[in-house]
């Protein structure tokens, strides 16, 4: 039987390497925060309220299309409004798709057409690379992908 100091020693030792090789790793703590992966087109026209906005907007071969009118305040002021996977914002003159929990690594086509009564008032398209967002941390759920195109 080995001494008290040398049990200690070797315990303390195989400790050490375990923990090195990441076989005793405490369990991580997440917290609870969800995300879309998403892409947000910048455009280059003032959009307003009261204005039925035709959109369509694409990654690669999937494609949304709506029809999208923020409504006149009367409680207050409206800045966006969402239809489907699409939303525009008349406060940040963007337009996001919405890829729900789609993976996006790599790069990826992007396009998106703003039209009022079939004349197109704003279009763009880009390859784009797709940002990787962990908002409850390194090793916790879920994964997003987020990327911002100007128009």
């Amino acid at each position: 039987m080995l001494p008290t100091m040398s049990r200690l020693i070797t315990a303390l030792t195989t400790v050490a390497v375990l923990t090195g090789c990441g076989l005793l790793v405490p369990p991580r703590a997440c917290t609870d925060a969800g995300c879309e992966s998403a892409v947000t087109f910048l455009l280059p026209v003032d959009l307003e309220v009261n204005v039925a906005y035709e959109v369509e907007a694409c990654v690669d071969e999937l494609c949304e299309r709506a029809t999208l009118a923020v409504p006149l305040p009367e409680d207050g002021p409206f800045t966006g409004v969402t239809v489907d996977a699409i939303t525009l914002q008349t406060d940040t003159d963007s337009i996001m798709l919405s890829l729900g929990n789609r993976e996006m690594a790599d790069d990826h086509r992007v396009r998106v057409t703003v039209s009022i009564d079939d004349e197109a008032i704003a279009e763009g398209e880009a390859d784009v690379a797709f940002e990787r967002n962990q908002p409850n941390g390194p090793g916790c759920e879920p994964v997003c992908w987020f990327a911002e195109v100007e128009v």
